[in-house]
Order: C-alpha cells, then structure tokens, then sequence
C-alpha cells in the first residue's frame, strides 16, 4: 500500500493524488487492470460504486466543498481511473481573479488547478496529510456499513 493509500478494498484503491496538493482530491483504481468499464465484473461494479458515493459524501460532510467533479480522463493513465475533485471557495476565488468567466467550465477549472497546485514533492503537505487521515477514518466507517 502506498503512503498515499486512504482505503483499499478488494477490488479498489482510494489514495489521495500523488501531484496535485488539493486535500481531499482523490484517485479510485480498480486492482485488475482493466481499462472500460464494460470489463468491470459484478462485484468490480458494486465497489466501484460504493466508492465513487463514499467519498462524495465523505467529502461533502467533512469538508463542504462547492462542488465535487468525478472524471474519467485516462490520457496518461490506460487503466480505469476515476478523479474526485473537490471545488473549494477558495479555490473558486483564486481562478475567478485570473479569468473573465460568470459560469466556471468544469473540465477547464480542474486542468487550471491541478497545474496551479502542481506537486513534485514527494511527501504532501500538512493540510493534505490532515485531510487524508479523517478521509481514511472516515471511509473506513462508510465501507463497514452498507448505503
């Protein structure tokens, strides 16, 4: 398990994104290496599913974010990946007074902030090591219960 890691079921990985330092951005993977959903099995599905919910609302409850993008991308990455962004005020704000927009393009805003809030570094800051141990603890309660 990666350092990273903030749940690891049998058939998904949630881990915190490894180069962007916004807490609570998470990357949820399959642990077979598939890359269409239409390969996903049964069980695959289910905890796929149970994931993407789980933390939507773990960061809705925790962290209240604006809003909360979940992507599929896959350019530098074949195998079946989903991203969920949390959107933040402050954020917002920051991406708000470098463009001239009154509706935010989501795909745009989440290419603007992960270049923005780029990371190299190999340990994640404070703020992303706090939100990592209450999203762990937290799905950790959500997965030993059902929907």
């Amino acid at each position: 398990m990666s350092a990273r890691t903030i749940h690891s079921g049998k058939h998904i990985v949630i881990s915190h994104c490894r180069d962007c330092d916004i807490p609570g951005y998470m990357i949820i993977s399959l642990k077979r290496d598939i890359s269409r959903l239409a390969e996903l099995n049964p069980a695959e599905s289910a905890e796929l599913m149970k994931g993407l919910a789980f933390t939507e609302r773990a960061l809705n409850t925790l962290f209240s974010p604006e809003k909360i993008y979940i992507m599929r991308i896959s350019e530098l990455n074949h195998e079946l990946h989903f991203h969920v962004f949390p959107r933040y005020a402050s954020v917002t704000q920051l991406y708000l007074a470098e463009h001239n927009e009154r509706i935010i393009d989501g795909p745009f805003f989440f290419s603007w902030t992960r270049k923005k809030f780029s990371s190299s570094q190999p340990e994640p800051s404070q703020e992303v090591l706090n939100a990592q141990s209450i999203l762990t603890e937290t799905l950790k309660g959500y997965f030993s219960q059902s929907l």
